[in-house]
């Protein structure tokens, strides 16, 4: 038996009734959503089926808390006595599947061109809104315009206040691309202008959330399965904007003629995630790298054979991969014994993203003079007083009152202050790049902080 899990996004409107965005395959889940995921439905029809093997297709960098949690659910069932996991690469878009069988379920949580709910329906989002148009069901959806092969016009015109976007511009047949906002002040000419690249939706928004001033949206997972393609729920949690709303106007001049937001305001008012295929690892261009010799190493200097100073975690070696790392625990307030600073070469040159999205994290050490900045994925080892022990921790997931760093002997370091940053501009790069063995970098500190801090990530 075979089943795909799926997300759907919905938005509430003023009068609080749910609206349909968009569904995706290859979807991820924050920690809200993973604490929301009941996995009983789906092992009880696994089980009512007589099957005691599951097998689960994913990607490691998308799925892997939810993978996670599934195999614990799978294994508290006690029906489920084999747990096989098919590790596919971010990029491959046509994965391999073990062969089907009516003695095992198989799980696909990655993207698959071959699938028509995939390739069409995920990948492109506007058809799910055009489909439910097409059975006379468009009042399930946020209100929207598409004009191609057919023309569907359900918007309305009806503007939100001044502080908030009136529709939600994006583009057609390309799942990857991020979304544009706008305020509208003629309604005849958005629809012109933005035809042939775009499609448009009404941007919703309750009273409430702005009250609260955070954007909402709701996820729910499922899992389709079967020739009837039964749906079993999983889960919804709910999403917020990483910024607040703006209290002041969004509008930039006149108000006479349609104005898309600038790129700024992305994060205040949509509720999704980085794409994967725009992922920002390493430091940011302002910081340095250290040379074996203990010099400063700016990242676009580094090529295969360069020599770093590095830190070397004992009892992590290549098993702990890129794709791994986030199982990786040490428990207690002390690194594994054995852990130093050493020194290892790049494999390759640097490797580097710009920084489209605007966004760079910046993170300050309590005796530091200056902060350190860094890319949002960055998988930082920290020590995490609730959980009382050593892990990898993604900038954006830091938290000053409950992380902390560690200097070149082990001690830890407080972290002040840990924030996400919104450029004004595209401006600068940041670098990563491949070290062997230790595969871990580390930040230049020397004269920047009172403590030597072992600044350490795990690399490309």
């Amino acid at each position: 038996m075979k089943g795909t899990f799926l997300s759907f996004d919905f938005v509430k409107n003023n009068d609080g009734d749910l609206k349909f965005l968009e569904m995706n395959t290859d979807t991820t889940a924050n920690q809200r959503a993973l604490d929301s995921m009941d996995f009983t439905s789906l092992l009880n029809v696994i089980s009512s089926s007589n099957i005691q093997q599951m097998d689960v297709v994913y990607k490691p960098e998308i799925h892997t808390g939810i993978v996670n949690a599934l195999s614990a659910s799978a294994q508290r069932s006690g029906h489920i006595t084999t747990f096989n996991t098919h590790v596919i690469d971010s990029d491959v878009i046509y994965p391999d599947s073990p062969d089907d069988s009516d003695s095992k379920f198989i799980l696909r949580m990655a993207y698959d061109e071959n699938a028509i709910v995939d390739s069409v329906y995920c990948k492109n989002s506007e058809e799910p809104l055009k489909l439910l148009h097409k059975y006379d069901s468009h009042s399930l959806a946020v209100p929207f315009y598409y004009s191609g092969s057919v023309e569907i016009d359900t918007l309305t015109t009806a503007s939100n206040a001044n502080t908030i976007p009136d529709v939600a511009l994006k583009g057609k047949s390309d799942g990857a691309a991020d979304v544009k906002f706008a305020k509208v002040a003629d309604w005849n000419a958005i629809k012109i202008d933005n035809k042939d690249d775009y499609y448009i939706t009404n941007y919703l928004i309750q009273d409430s959330a702005i009250t609260n001033q955070a954007a909402e949206s709701y996820r729910h997972y499922a899992v389709v399965y079967g020739s009837s393609l039964t749906a079993v729920d999983v889960g919804t949690s709910i999403q917020y904007g990483k910024l607040t709303l703006p209290t002041a106007s969004v509008w930039s001049g006149s108000q006479s003629s349609n104005f898309t937001l600038d790129r700024k305001h992305y994060f205040e008012f949509s509720t999704g995630i980085v794409k994967i295929n725009s992922r920002r690892e390493g430091i940011y261009f302002t910081d340095r790298f250290i040379s074996a010799s203990g010099d400063p190493l700016r990242g676009e200097d580094v090529r295969v054979g360069t020599k770093f100073k590095t830190f070397h975690i004992e009892g992590i070696d290549d098993s702990i991969s890129y794709y791994t790392m986030d199982s990786w625990f040490h428990a207690g307030t002390s690194l594994p014994t054995g852990s130093r600073i050493t020194t290892a070469s790049s494999v390759m040159d640097s490797y580097y993203r710009t920084s489209e999205d605007r966004i760079v994290y910046e993170i300050k050490p309590t005796d530091a003079s200056v902060p350190f900045y860094l890319g949002e994925h960055t998988s930082v080892i920290t020590y995490n007083s609730s959980s009382n022990g050593f892990s990898y921790r993604p900038m954006s997931e830091i938290d000053p009152d409950d992380d902390y760093l560690f200097d070149s002997s082990g001690s830890l370091v407080d972290i002040e202050s840990a924030n996400m940053i919104v450029l004004n501009q595209e401006t600068g790069s940041f670098f990563t790049t491949d070290v062997e063995p230790t595969d871990h970098l580390m930040i230049y500190t020397e004269g920047q902080t009172d403590v030597p801090i072992a600044f350490t990530f795990h690399n490309k």
